[in-house]
């Protein structure tokens, strides 16, 4: 009966750390991808999204033209 608890209790655990990777993986990624596509096709033009860096190597190189 307690290893069956146990089961029960890891199985648990481990759908909770699913769900969470999934909505992190959906907020730091996906979203905005799909954002970038939907814009792409209204006609906007700009950099593409980049996880952690983003524009910082281009802002930096603005800075120092500056």
């Amino acid at each position: 009966m307690v290893a069956a608890v146990g089961k029960l209790v890891i199985a648990i655990i481990v759908v909770v750390i699913l769900r969470w990777g999934w909505k992190l993986l959906n907020w730091a990624w996906l979203n905005p991808k799909k954002l970038e596509k939907s814009l792409r096709e209204q006609g906007y033009k700009g950099n593409s999204y980049k996880l952690l860096k983003g524009d910082l190597i281009e802002l930096a190189t603005m800075v120092k033209e500056v």
